[in-house]
């Protein structure tokens, strides 16, 4: 089981959602409540913006969250030596 703080749906539980499902494992996670000390400076949201990229001229599809972890898996983590 992972515990983790914040609200469903943060990258953080997508991002566990989709190593479990990467690895064919289930995944339970169970959500508390964020401590108020640190309420008011967590970050909730994270997102990046790709305008900087794209006016350097990059013009591929980025993979999305669950298709990157699942390469990632199969091409680097499930092999003998993940370090080729």
């Amino acid at each position: 089981m992972i515990i983790v703080t914040g609200a469903a749906g943060f990258i953080g539980s997508n991002l566990i959602q989709a190593t479990g499902a990467a690895v064919q494992k289930p995944v339970h996670i169970e959500y508390i409540p964020i401590p108020e000390k640190i309420m008011n400076i967590y970050q909730y949201f994270i997102k990046a913006s790709m305008d900087k990229i794209r006016a350097a001229g990059y013009d591929q599809q980025f993979h999305s969250l669950e298709s990157g972890v699942a390469d990632y898996v199969a091409n680097y983590l499930a092999k003998s030596d993940p370090h080729i």
